[in-house]
């Protein structure tokens, strides 16, 4: 996934956690029991946790893709020529920090809190909605899908530090 793609879906859904929330303290407290009203919230805060995620995982993707460009806009070449700088950085520089790989180990962080979003809180909304309970049986493929992102994302900034 691209990392603008990620901030826009992030941000989507992070206003619709926020609709949501407000729909389900306001329309559906006086219609759902205590225990589906509960697993509705949890849904909505995950769904709102994850959101974020591929928000700050976007722009973490956005930095690393620039890297190279500010590099080579803010440092001159041995002779103070800035030109030179960003022809030596051009679109065959390959630096670690922002290398397509990166870009991509970001985009599969984002795809997975995606995936995680849709099944871990998709399957919680339609629980606490329809109270079939079968759906519980998906929500733990979100879950894992979660941890997957978070350690995916975690990989990436490990194996690609920033540049000081």
């Amino acid at each position: 996934m691209h990392p603008r793609f990620s901030i826009l879906i992030g941000s989507i859904l992070s206003f619709a956690s926020v609709a949501t929330g407000a729909f389900g303290a306001h329309a559906l407290k006086a219609v759902m029991s205590p225990q589906a009203l509960e697993t509705y919230e949890v849904a909505v805060k995950y769904q709102f946790y994850h959101a974020l995620a591929l928000v700050l995982v976007g722009i973490y993707g956005l930095v690393q893709q620039n890297a190279v460009t500010l590099e080579a806009l803010t440092s001159g070449g041995a002779d103070g020529n800035k030109n030179s700088a960003i022809d030596r950085a051009g679109p065959a520089h390959s630096d670690s920090t922002n290398s397509p790989t990166t870009v991509a180990k970001v985009g599969s962080a984002s795809w997975l809190f995606l995936f995680g979003i849709i099944l871990f809180s998709g399957s919680l909304y339609i629980l606490s909605l329809t109270q079939v309970k079968a759906w519980g049986a998906v929500t733990p493929f979100g879950g894992v899908a979660f941890m997957l992102g978070w350690l995916s994302f975690a990989s990436t900034v490990w194996k690609h530090p920033s540049q000081s």
